[in-house]
């Protein structure tokens, strides 16, 4: 007796044009660029356990348009400084209280944003390190110092109680570069390749000058 054996069909998928795209995902040269929000994600962080915001951000023009990168804001409360200044950069209107905001209202407002590369587990990837409102200039205009008499200058140092390790690495390069210049912290960021190394040699600085805390406000 012949036995009968099933024949499969055979199945396809459609492929687009593929020739004008890259096989990989490409870095983000560092500079400044204006991007768009594209998506925003609260998630939970593996290890602390404290939640965060998660915003997916795409190039809005030139020839890296489209291109992606991601910004974390810290929902906890001593990071939250951050995500103020993130939202203000964005255009939107501070509540004054606890509140909530639709997700698509977020989505393509732009905003101009360094991006700076560091070493991640052996690859180089792009990191926004610091941002600006889409109607700011990317470069800052040099302005004259402000000369401060001796009165005034104790009476800064005596508002400033300390920063905690969480703050600093909160920090962008330039506000690491504005806390060595205002408290004449012996560090050259120049020394330090990436952002973690160059907040953990702030750090050690602060420390030395008994600047640095476990608690804000200690």
């Amino acid at each position: 007796m012949a036995i009968k054996t099933k024949v499969k069909k055979k199945r396809s998928i459609a492929i687009p044009d593929l020739s004008r795209v890259s096989g990989k995902f490409e870095t983000l040269e560092e500079g400044t660029y204006l991007m768009a929000i594209v998506d925003v994600t609260e998630e939970e962080g593996a290890n602390s356990g404290v939640s965060y915001l998660n915003w997916e951000l795409e190039v809005a023009e030139g020839d890296s348009k489209s291109s992606k990168a991601w910004f974390v804001t810290s929902l906890g409360e001593k990071s939250l400084w951050n995500l103020r200044g993130w939202l203000e950069a964005l255009g939107v209107e501070i509540p004054e209280s606890a509140s909530e905001i639709d997700v698509e209202d977020l989505v393509g407002m732009t905003i101009n944003v360094d991006i700076e590369h560091e070493e991640y587990e052996g690859k180089t990837r792009a990191r926004i390190v610091d941002y600006h409102s889409a109607g700011e200039a990317s470069e800052e205009k040099e302005e004259a110092p402000e000369v401060e008499d001796d009165e005034k200058k104790k009476d800064k140092e005596e508002e400033v109680e300390g920063y905690t390790e969480e703050q600093v690495n909160d920090m962008s390069i330039k506000e690491l570069e504005a806390l060595i210049k205002e408290h004449e912290l012996e560090v050259d960021l120049d020394e330090h390749r990436s952002q973690k190394k160059k907040q953990a040699a702030v750090m050690e600085a602060l420390e030395e000058k008994g600047l640095l805390v476990e608690e804000a406000g200690e």
